[in-house]
């Protein structure tokens, strides 16, 4: 019985190193589809979340701000009566001005903020002025030569590698510009309409053919791939088959392009925030729009009792002393 011939490791090495080249590019693509997927939810999920906020949430926090400045004025008239110890005072005035800043984060009211200035501290105002930043520079003294030499020469040496960097970048974007452009002519090849005698399958490729320039002029070369394969003119087999220089190529591509995607989902979730004034912790999706907004309403709502309860008290200064008391 003969021996086993050995496995050639090495043989085998290339062919593990483009399968592995190939799983990261599908892989890529897989991620760039979810996060488009995820961006057309961002475009339904907005519209339904707004017109929810209009007709459930902002009606409640109108009526907030109202208790809320109502509250503060009626503590404000309380405040320079008789009966109040001056550390009950000092409690009335930190509700005061925490209500008037409620207020005015939301809208400027002149009330409002002559109640701030009237029941803030100005001791601590002016010690704030006075205190120098804390990061304030020393004075700086003059190097000695030998040091100064050094450096310009570290500094020389760092524009050296920057400027090394940027040319490689440059010519990366160069080599990332051609192959998508030819992508881009090749399509352009197969579906200019005026080489089409049919009239129905000139309409077909004029519309084609305005998709693929929208995709070539925002550089997205995996709609002008799908667009490839969506007309027959490249296979799956033919993208498997795809040598390792213009695999690479095409990863960087599509590298760049995920990061664009995520780059606006992104900037999507920081103006949704901030748009309708939610503190997210979390990374946002559309799917958690509605949950937000009911805990919103709830605590908006629980805001509301509290207001209203503590509109009572200080209509009664013996019970709002007991209050202040347990504050």
């Amino acid at each position: 019985m003969s021996a086993e011939r050995p496995v050639d490791a090495a043989a085998l090495l290339p062919a593990a190193a483009a399968a592995t080249e190939h799983d990261a590019f599908n892989s890529l693509i897989e991620r760039i589809r979810q996060r488009r997927a995820l961006l057309a939810e961002w475009e339904q999920a907005i519209p339904a979340f707004r017109q929810k906020c209009l007709t459930e949430l902002f009606p409640l926090r109108d009526k907030e701000r109202q208790l809320r400045a109502q509250l503060a004025l009626d503590l404000d008239a309380i405040h320079g009566g008789k009966g109040f110890s001056r550390n009950e005072r000092s409690k009335l005035s930190e509700l005061i001005v925490g209500l008037a800043g409620g207020v005015l984060r939301h809208a400027e009211d002149a009330e409002m903020r002559r109640l701030v200035n009237a029941h803030s501290d100005p001791d601590e105002d002016a010690q704030a002025d006075e205190m120098p930043p804390a990061d304030a520079p020393a004075q700086d003294e003059p190097r000695p030569a030998h040091e100064t030499a050094k450096a310009q020469a570290a500094a020389h040496r760092k524009a050296a590698k920057a400027q090394a960097r940027a040319d490689k970048r440059e010519a990366e974007t160069r080599q990332l510009s051609q192959s998508i452009r030819e992508v881009y002519r090749k399509l352009v090849s197969a579906l200019h309409p005026d080489r089409e005698p049919d009239p129905a399958e000139q309409l077909r490729k004029t519309a084609l053919m305005q998709r693929v320039n929208a995709a070539y002029e925002k550089g997205q070369l995996l709609q002008l791939l799908e667009l490839q394969l969506e007309l027959e003119h490249i296979d799956e087999a033919h993208l498997a088959n795809l040598d390792a220089t213009r695999l690479g190529t095409y990863q960087r591509i599509l590298k760049g392009q995920l990061a664009e995607l995520d780059s606006e989902i992104q900037r999507i979730e920081r103006e949704f925030i901030a748009d309708f004034g939610l503190s997210a912790k979390e990374r946002l999706r559309p799917d958690g729009l509605l949950p937000i907004l009911k805990s919103d309403v709830a605590a908006c709502r629980k805001s509301l009792r509290t207001l209203e309860a503590m509109l009572e008290l200080a209509g009664d200064a013996r019970q709002l002393r007991s209050w202040l008391k347990q504050l």
